[in-house]
């Protein structure tokens, strides 16, 4: 099925959109380096939205525009939307903390951590076929609304995580975290792909990969930053008998401290390995609670404006959204 959208390129669409969402992105990284309230960082995030603003006014006047931003005043397409980037938001931000807490914190080696991370990716994978049938039966809104208030549930439980927490609580949390992506990533694509007629597939295809790579983007930004800025501040006591050149490099991360904590003299090593450690699981705790939000602000939006039962979708709206479920699943692992 083919789109019939426009076919021209939008070139001055594209560099603004890119240079909108790098600025914001940029300033959110670096926020712990300049200082969240710096004007270096406001001015950067400022500059970036008002390119944005910007960008949104010259797509709704441009006659061949990047994409067709109309098609968001379609209830049903922009709640899903809004859904599938809260769920990538929460989902990759926890991700880049959650295997370096298995290696870091816990001690596994990188294949270590990656097989244990496998029930998490087998899960979605699994609850991601029947969440798209049981959709078709008891309504679209109900099964993504549920799917990522069971996801906001599982990064409630991971926040409650300390250096001293085995696999044996890790496990069974990250299967919920996975369940509830499972369920409400299918159905949320599918909603995606099927509110938007034939012509308009092109769109919302496009969308949906926006909105992931968006949102994986800004969650990895948003919650290394929030866990960077509690790791530094808490490591710093712990390095003020630490010579100056390993100082600064174990308080750069935490697989930083753990590596100049293993070639220190043992004493001091292994306090500043443990002391990593809890710096470390305090800051992910409190970016996890930014997780638990966005799955929460996600789940809020879906009951509110998804419809209840969505009309006869086409068969590639469907397709396509257990086809990308899938894809993350083997993307998690």
């Amino acid at each position: 099925m083919h789109s019939r959208a426009p076919k021209a390129l939008d070139p001055i669409g594209l560099v603004m959109s890119v240079a909108g969402v790098v600025a914001v992105v940029y300033a959110v990284i670096e926020a712990p380096t300049y200082g969240w309230l710096s004007a270096k960082t406001v001015g950067i995030a400022l500059a970036g939205l008002a390119i944005l603003g910007a960008w949104v006014a010259f797509e709704l006047r441009s006659s061949h525009p990047m994409v067709d931003l109309r098609v968001f005043r379609n209830a049903r397409f922009s709640a899903a939307s809004f859904s599938v980037t809260m769920i990538f938001l929460a989902l990759f931000g926890w991700l880049f903390l959650f295997t370096q807490q298995l290696q870091f914190v816990i001690g596994y080696s990188a294949l270590q951590a990656g097989v244990r991370a496998l029930p998490f990716a087998l899960t979605i994978g699994v609850v991601a076929q029947p969440a798209a049938r049981l959709a078709t039966r008891v309504g679209t809104k109900v099964v993504v609304t549920a799917g990522l208030a069971v996801m906001a549930t599982g990064f409630a439980l991971m926040a409650t995580s300390s250096a001293h927490t085995g696999y044996s609580f890790l496990l069974p949390v990250s299967v919920v975290i996975a369940a509830g992506m499972g369920l409400a990533m299918a159905p949320a694509t599918e909603s995606i792909m099927g509110s938007l007629p034939p012509a308009q597939a092109g769109v919302g295809s496009a969308v949906n990969d926006t909105t992931r790579s968006l949102g994986g983007a800004l969650g990895v930004a948003i919650m290394g930053s929030v866990a960077s800025s509690i790791f530094a501040s808490r490591m710093h006591p712990a390095l003020t008998h630490v010579p100056g050149p390993f100082a600064a490099r174990a308080q750069a991360s935490v697989g930083a401290a753990v590596t100049v904590g293993r070639h220190a003299p043992r004493g001091i090593g292994n306090s500043l390995i443990e002391a990593a450690r809890q710096a470390f699981i305090t800051g992910s705790d409190h970016a996890v609670l930014v997780a638990m939000a966005a799955a929460l602000i996600g789940s809020l939006v879906a009951a509110r404006y998804l419809p209840a039962r969505a009309p006869e979708t086409t068969l590639m709206g469907r397709t396509e959204g257990v086809e990308i479920a899938l894809v993350n699943a083997t993307q998690a692992a």
